[in-house]
């Protein structure tokens, strides 16, 4: 414990501690999950009675599982639509090559996103499907 707010004692003996420790977290989101999942199941292990946490651990997890259903979803229902739209003004065939051409423009999106080192989080997701 670092000073007297730290930690909790009684007469001759201490009944809990905070402690603290600086991780570095992995801009990769699925790594940064494992991370979090890592170190809760290393606290869970102790033999001692133990918490961790940290504000950003619930956002990352929570959202790392979310997110790339939710983009695959929205894509799809955002493709359907656009390939729905374009029947009602082309030809079948034209519709039908139109489509591919816009999944094509957000498949690169995506490939240039991803060799930019950019991954997939909200903002992200609300650039791709604006």
């Amino acid at each position: 414990a670092v000073s007297r707010k730290d930690a909790v004692c009684t007469v001759g003996a201490v009944e809990a501690a905070r402690c603290s420790m600086w991780l570095w977290q992995p801009l990769d989101p699925t790594q940064r999950a494992e991370q979090a999942h890592a170190i809760q199941a290393l606290v869970a292990s102790a033999w001692v009675p133990a918490t961790a946490y940290d504000e950003s651990w619930a956002q990352h997890a929570a959202w790392h599982d979310a997110i790339s259903r939710i983009t695959v979803r929205s894509l799809s229902f955002g493709g359907a639509a656009v390939l729905c739209v374009l029947m009602l003004f082309l030809p079948v065939n034209l519709a039908i090559i139109a489509g591919l051409n816009v999944s094509f423009a957000v498949l690169v999106g995506f490939g240039v996103m991803s060799a930019a080192g950019i991954t997939c989080n909200v903002v992200t997701y609300t650039a791709v499907l604006a």
